[in-house]
């Protein structure tokens, strides 16, 4: 039996329903349906961990990591199989997908980093005027108490 507020608890009420939902969304895939779930951000170096789906089915393709330790190749691969008994769905190399998100990525920011640089630039003049106006009437305040008319 659930009383809601009987005693004072260390969170409410609804921020312990928050976390048990975000609980359930990192849930590893396979324990529910796969459709809209979130997952648990895992280990490893792929950028899109969690976050590609399979051009086939749909599915969130997994990250496996193939070949020596000192030469691993990335992959994402989509383990559903198919109706001809294939293991797998799909299979793709990490290189190239991960590639074509940096590119992507880079050429969509690259007109956001030239305005970050040109606001950049007018705060450091702004500040760099402000101090020498600064040193200008500390100048001027000791020119006057130098010459003693007040």
């Amino acid at each position: 039996m659930l009383i809601r507020d009987h005693h004072p608890g260390y969170i409410s009420f609804e921020k312990y329903l928050e976390s048990q939902e975000r609980i359930r969304d990192n849930e590893v895939m396979g324990a529910r349906s796969d459709e809209g779930q979130k997952g648990a951000v895992r280990e490893g170096r792929a950028l899109l961990q969690g976050r590609v789906r399979c051009g086939q089915c749909g599915r969130r393709m997994l990250v496996g990591y193939a070949g020596a330790a000192a030469q691993r190749t990335l992959q994402y691969r989509c383990r559903r199989g198919d109706q001809q008994g294939r293991k797998e769905c799909q299979l793709v190399g990490g290189k190239r997908i991960e590639a074509v998100v940096v590119d992507s990525f880079l050429e969509v920011t690259r007109a956001a980093g030239e305005e970050a640089a040109m606001l950049a630039d007018e705060q450091l003049r702004g500040e760099v005027a402000a101090t020498e106006r600064s040193w200008q009437l500390q100048v001027e305040k000791a020119e006057y108490e130098a010459t003693g008319t007040y």
